[in-house]
């Protein structure tokens, strides 16, 4: 468990890092790990099976991994949206396009690939098997839906916020230089 904390305390700073921003690391990250507990619900209601395996618990590691992929990739292409357009629809259809059919192909291999242990002889590696595929397919849907929205909302604040501390920062040499002006002219005394 130590490590796997440790695995996404890194991922968790390279993403921030990466994307420049805690808030879309933070919550990208959710996105991702909030299919965990999808897939095992849907195990648990087809298999009829409550129990979780000690591979089951390898499933963050793998997650944050494919996971983080994808927002990478989301991240990059909001950033590439910017040279086809200002608006935040098109630029958000260009995401969606782009990075929706990207990450559609690497997820769905590699669910394909999990989901070919089905056809194991041992009932464990069937298990994780469908868990992962489930895995995967669920934090993608769930990034697909929820991340490239987040983006346009990370950018608004954004600007928001640099707009608010460029005014802050204006008022404050505007307020200088009156109080220079004033003590040059004698009136600061006044």
């Amino acid at each position: 468990m130590k490590w796997a904390v440790g695995a996404y305390c890194f991922v968790l700073f390279y993403a921030t890092f990466y994307m420049r921003s805690l808030i879309l690391s933070n919550v990208g990250l959710f996105f991702v790990l909030i299919s965990i507990p999808g897939a095992l619900s849907i195990l648990s209601m087809l298999s009829g099976s409550s129990t979780v395996s000690l591979m089951m618990f390898l499933s963050m590691f793998i997650i944050v991994g494919i996971g983080s992929d994808m927002l990478f990739v989301y991240t990059d292409f909001w950033r590439q949206s910017l040279q086809y357009s200002r608006s935040p629809l098109e630029r958000l259809q260009f995401v969606y396009v782009q990075a929706g059919s990207s990450t559609a192909a690497t997820t769905f291999t590699t669910a394909m690939s999990f989901l070919a242990n089905l056809a194991s002889a041992l009932r464990a590696l069937r298990e994780f098997g469908f868990f992962m595929g489930c895995c995967v397919v669920l934090a993608w849907i769930t990034v697909f839906l929820a991340f490239p929205p987040l983006l346009v909302w990370n950018e608004r604040c954004h600007r928001r916020m640099r707009r608010a501390v460029l005014r802050l920062a204006a008022f404050e040499v505007a307020q200088t230089h009156v109080t220079r002006w004033m003590r040059w002219t004698g009136l600061a005394s006044v």
